[in-house]
C-alpha cells in the first residue's frame, strides 16, 4: 500500500490489513478457500483475491469487504442440466456441490454444498421448482431454491 500497510491472505481464507508502523492487524475478513493470490488495483483502493476454491473476489482496501466477482467448480463437473423448456438457467454438479447459473449474465445464482460426498447427477423436477440429486454416499437428495 502507498502508506506502507500490508494486505495479507492466508490458507484458512483470512484476508487482513496490517499496519507496518504498529505491526497490528487493522481489519480482517474471510473468503471461501485458501488465498492463493492478491493483486492491487492501480489506485490501491481495491484488490483482487484469488482462492484455491476457484473464487475471485474484489475487495476494498479500507474495510476488506469481499465481493465475489467470478467463480467456477474447482473439481471435475459431473453433470450439466437445463430445466425443461427453460434456457435462462442451468445447473451443474461436482465434488460436494451443486450450482445454479444464470445464462443471461453468466453468474452463479445458487450454491448447494454437502461436505465429504460427491454429487454424481442432477435432475430438475418437471415443474422446475426443485432439484433431485444423486450422491456418492448412495443418498438421493432434493433441494428447493
Amino acid at each position: 500500500m502507498p502508506n506502507g500497510d500490508l494486505i495479507l491472505g492466508a490458507g484458512d481464507g483470512t484476508i487482513a490489513k496490517l499496519s507496518v508502523q504498529t505491526m497490528k492487524t487493522q481489519v480482517t475478513n474471510q473468503v471461501l478457500g485458501a488465498v492463493t493470490s492478491l493483486a492491487l488495483t492501480n489506485d490501491c483502493t481495491n484488490f483482487f483475491c484469488g482462492t484455491n476454491q476457484s473464487n475471485i473476489y474484489f475487495v476494498d482496501t479500507e474495510r476488506l469487504i469481499p465481493e465475489l466477482r467470478n467463480t467456477c467448480h474447482h473439481e471435475k463437473v459431473n453433470d450439466v442440466l437445463f430445466p425443461p423448456n427453460y434456457s435462462e438457467v442451468f445447473a451443474t454438479c461436482s465434488l460436494s456441490e451443486i450450482r445454479v447459473w444464470d445464462t443471461r449474465n453468466r453468474t452463479e445464482q445458487l450454491r448447494i454444498q454437502v461436505p465429504n460426498v460427491e454429487c454424481n447427477c442432477i435432475c430438475f423436477m418437471p415443474d422446475g421448482k426443485s432439484l433431485l440429486s444423486g450422491w456418492s454416499d448412495g443418498v438421493i437428495r432434493s433441494f428447493l431454491p
